[in-house]
């Protein structure tokens, strides 16, 4: 009895560690985690451009929200020449984002979602919010990282 009890029960514990983890990979696919994001179907992808290596999850669903995250996993090269103070502040940080789903369009630009700083927070907006120290820099910086998250 107690034996059929305990394969019952963890028979339970793997499909939902299943839910919990199950994330579709588009490794370096850009295209497919756009495609994932239409539906707000859990997935990863990693990517770099001009020296930006970043990390997108879509977490999943709710209250008609789809939660995603971007972390900044290293930058390097011409873009941490130029912004070294940016760069180093935003490495290892997460964006977090809640985009509603109902007026997502793929032709939405990642710009227009993070100007509605109520849908983004975490980490790398407070970082990029503090270094105020020149507008002009930080906005071209943020310039940067959106072109990024666009292409």
């Amino acid at each position: 009895m107690k034996k059929s009890i305990l394969i019952i029960t963890a028979f339970f514990v793997l499909i939902l560690l299943q839910g919990c983890f199950n994330f579709r990979d588009c490794r370096e696919d850009l295209a497919c985690f756009k495609e994932s994001l239409k539906n707000c179907e859990r997935s990863i992808v990693s990517v770099e451009q001009e020296g930006i290596f970043m990390e997108a999850i879509i977490k999943g669903e709710s209250d008609n929200l789809c939660r995603i995250s971007f972390k900044i996993n290293k930058v390097e090269g011409k873009v941490h020449e130029e912004f070294p103070v940016e760069t180093n502040a935003a490495i290892g940080k997460r964006l977090n984002c809640n985009l509603n789903i109902s007026t997502y369009t793929e032709d939405r630009t990642f710009d227009e979602i993070t100007k509605n700083y109520g849908i983004c927070n975490g980490p790398l907006k407070d970082a990029m919010l503090s270094l105020s120290r020149d507008e002009v820099l930080r906005k071209e910086f943020e310039n940067k990282l959106t072109n990024f998250l666009l292409m």
